[in-house]
């Protein structure tokens, strides 16, 4: 008898040392912040600023797997909140102008700026919500637009397009013609430059109308405040 239960002891502190092992293994997967940035950067804005920091947060561990975080600092204003699946595939981003401080099961906390409040993301089994609020707003997930499922960073792989000389992949014409989508603007507000998400509504002389994604309003700003590059966006547009 106490070799039997000496037995289902010793059984038990295995099975125990798997799991922590397997664990363990899994939270290895984390990558680097170096490699994080490379990709993003291969895929250029809206996931990649110009000048962004990127360090690694947390892994929170939600059922049976694992989501990576990490903390993207932008140079000029605000911070990127970056998901990975634990298969290495680039997930997404959220934009917010607070800082990632901390985390709890199932949940990364932002500083509301006081020391003392916290703004909570929370995070479901099947990972980032679409949408959630900060402060009140309600801020969109960015998802990747390559995550293929194959691991090994999932950024750096190009979106599928279809092949224009293949029968059948003919694209009609009014599907070609560009349309506005939401986007980072650098603004210069009194002298110095801000970044905001919004969508370009028109443009009337040198007046330019641009809704806020944050909260949904229209506002027209001076067509010279805007940077080179979006100046270069607009005209797309005309």
């Amino acid at each position: 008898m106490k070799k039997t239960v000496g037995i289902m002891i010793l059984a038990g502190l295995v099975a125990g040392m798997t799991t922590h092992a397997r664990s363990k293994r899994e939270k290895k997967d984390f990558l680097r912040g170096k490699a994080v940035l490379a990709a993003l950067k291969e895929l250029g804005e809206p996931h990649y600023i110009d000048r962004m920091k990127v360090h690694e947060f947390c892994s929170l561990e939600i059922g049976e797997t694992y989501f990576h975080i990490y903390s993207g600092e932008l140079k000029k204003l605000g911070y990127h909140i970056i998901f990975y699946d634990n298969h290495e595939n680039y997930l997404g981003f959220y934009e917010t102008e607070y800082e990632p401080t901390d985390y709890e099961e199932g949940a990364i906390l932002l500083d509301s700026g006081d020391g003392e409040n916290f703004y909570e993301i929370p995070i479901g089994a099947k990972g980032p919500p679409d949408t959630i609020r900060i402060d009140g707003m309600p801020v969109k997930f960015i998802k990747s637009p390559t995550n293929t499922g194959e691991g090994k960073g999932g950024a750096t792989a190009k979106a599928a397009t279809p092949d224009a000389t293949m029968p059948g992949t003919e694209t009609a014409e009014e599907d070609k013609v560009l349309k506005p989508e939401f986007r980072t603007w650098t603004i210069t507000f009194k002298g110095k430059p801000v970044r905001a998400r919004a969508i370009f509504v028109k443009q009337e002389k040198n007046q330019v109308f641009l809704k806020l994604e944050a909260n949904g309003k229209e506002k027209a700003f001076s067509l010279y405040s805007l940077s080179k590059e979006d100046q270069a966006y607009i005209k797309q547009f005309k």
